[in-house]
């Protein structure tokens, strides 16, 4: 049983995972747990201060602001972190927000955005 314990241990060790929306809630946590099984992090978010207040300093631990949205960045993003780490391993497509009015309140921009960040955003990162 100790066997299996050390091996699931080592499960994450060296991976390489992109995590979008890394600076608060569910991508926060999810950051965290893999920084515990010693992974390699490449993280995206709107908030670069916030990210940089968590993670600066952080061995194995790449940051970026990243519009999830804008194919562009998104490709630089994960230019990038192929360049650091060589590969990438796993993806966690947390990035998201939310529209809170009624649906003749909402404007069509709003609804754009939603739409490009919680729809197409993750197409675009598993090109």
């Amino acid at each position: 049983m100790d066997s299996l314990v050390e091996k699931n241990k080592q499960l994450f060790h060296d991976k390489v995972v992109v995590i979008t929306g890394a600076s608060s809630g569910l991508g926060y946590r999810i950051a965290r747990e893999f920084i515990k099984e010693n992974a390699n992090l490449s993280m995206c978010a709107r908030r670069l201060y916030k990210l940089k207040k968590i993670y600066k300093g952080k061995a194995k631990v790449f940051f970026q602001k990243v519009d999830v949205s804008d194919e562009e960045a998104v490709k630089k993003f994960i230019k990038k972190t192929v360049k650091i780490f060589g590969k990438i391993d796993i993806l966690i497509n947390n990035a998201g927000i939310a529209q809170s009015s009624k649906i003749e309140k909402i404007n069509y921009k709003d609804l754009k955005k939603t739409f490009e960040v919680n729809l197409f955003a993750p197409v675009i990162f598993l090109r």
